[in-house]
């Protein structure tokens, strides 16, 4: 749950595609991101044009979560013959219901997880110490979609 690690969240991830109608996104449901990276390359001609797809190949991305069941859903991912969405949201904000209110932007990466790794800490918080669990994912990319607050503009990069 993202409320453990911080009151200024930056930076979250959900395992569902926020782009599809009709999806609520629960602040418990929610995964604190460390830190992520891909990247994506054009081809370009001598003049500096570019043509064709944009491709990109993994995104790699570690998220804090509480000890617990909360990891089995990345293991439940690793087993899945279709590509799958992972949606990151920055700067989200919920409401007394703990209900995605807003968020600045978002990315909806949709691919395929190939690699999970865990790591275990114990943290000192107000509340007591802690155990939390830091999970290293790999997702074999298929697309991103990228979403802005003000509109609905969509950048595909797309793995053919």
């Amino acid at each position: 749950m993202s409320t453990l690690f911080s009151n200024e969240l930056k930076a979250l991830l959900v395992t569902a595609d926020m782009t599809e109608q009709g999806v609520n996104i629960w602040q418990n449901n929610c995964f604190t991101v460390q830190q992520f990276s891909y990247q994506c390359s054009r081809d370009r001609s001598g003049d500096g044009v570019p043509y064709g797809s944009t491709v990109s190949s993994f995104l790699d991305f570690t998220v804090r979560i509480s000890a617990g069941d909360s990891c089995r859903i990345f293991y439940d991912r690793l087993g899945q013959m279709e590509p799958f969405p992972f949606s990151f949201l920055f700067n989200a904000s919920f409401n007394e219901m703990r209900k995605l209110s807003t968020c600045d932007d978002a990315m909806v990466a949709r691919g395929y997880l190939v690699d999970v790794q865990e790591s275990f800490e114990t943290v000192k918080t107000a509340g007591g110490v802690q155990e939390q669990v830091l999970l290293y994912g790999r997702l074999l990319l298929c697309n991103i979609s990228y979403l802005g607050r003000e509109k609905v503009l969509k950048l595909m990069i797309t793995n053919d």
